[in-house]
């Protein structure tokens, strides 16, 4: 289903998407849509598989979206179409709130870096997930992934992160994974995973993407160690010192 600023694949036995995938440029940071108060079910699906908002009443989750309203600000259509049902995945409020939204913002500042990223996201099952809905069966995933890919002075690089969807807090460092272990987790290959991202602009990024992080692992790594060892410097004082998203280090 291809919308104004995204691509979503949906399935229909866990009425959620598969996959949402969107680009991201710096310009599109800038617009002034307002946020949209309603979530309204997909036009373009069969009713059977029309999830609406009430669906998620009462059931402990939140209607959390893949492509984010943030994201969405340059236009009133695309505000409007991230708010469709099928762009919508239970998930618990503290990832929703906490750890997911954290990456959603990196993603505004690598876009604003980078001039563009591009995104795909989605939920995984264990095949033991439960379930909510009054009117549809919604199945409830386990885990979240996210990956980022975009070209900078080094080439293609991309990021890749998997979140599990509980309570639980988690810091976006500790969910940081290789691209190789979403491909693993959720059957997509690289080249899809790019495609899917891209809309086919960087295909040829599936060679170079194995270890080629938007901030390299190691680096991280050492990153945090620093600021641990180096109490004198706050998360946001290291973030600009080195450039990279304060997010990562908190």
């Amino acid at each position: 289903l291809k919308r104004k600023a995204y691509t979503v694949s949906f399935n229909k036995m866990t009425n959620q998407p598969n996959w949402v995938a969107w680009c991201l440029t710096d310009d599109e940071l800038s617009g002034k849509v307002s946020r949209s108060k309603d979530f309204y079910e997909d036009p373009d699906l069969p009713l059977m598989h029309r999830v609406v908002s009430e669906d998620y009443k009462g059931c402990g989750y939140d209607r959390g979206h893949m492509a984010p309203a943030a994201d969405m600000k340059f236009s009133a259509r695309a505000m409007r179409e991230c708010f469709y049902m099928s762009n919508i995945c239970p998930q618990n409020h503290e990832l929703n709130a906490g750890g997911w939204e954290k990456v959603e913002r990196a993603c505004r500042r690598w876009a604003e870096k980078y001039k563009k990223v591009y995104i795909v996201c989605g939920p995984i099952f264990s095949g033991k997930s439960k379930s909510i809905g009054r009117e549809h069966i919604i199945m409830v995933p386990d885990s979240f992934f996210k990956c980022i890919y975009t070209k900078g002075k080094k080439g293609h690089q991309a990021i890749a992160f998997i979140f599990k969807n509980t309570s639980t807090k988690q810091n976006i460092n500790e969910a940081v994974v290789c691209v190789d272990k979403v491909e693993k987790i959720t059957g997509m290959t690289k080249r899809n995973i790019a495609y899917h991202c891209s809309r086919g602009e960087v295909k040829g990024a599936v060679k170079t993407t194995r270890e080629g992080w938007l901030i390299p692992k190691e680096e991280l790594e050492n990153l945090i160690r620093l600021r641990q060892e180096e109490k004198t410097m706050t998360a946001a004082q290291m973030a600009a010192k080195y450039n990279i998203p304060e997010e990562v280090l908190v």
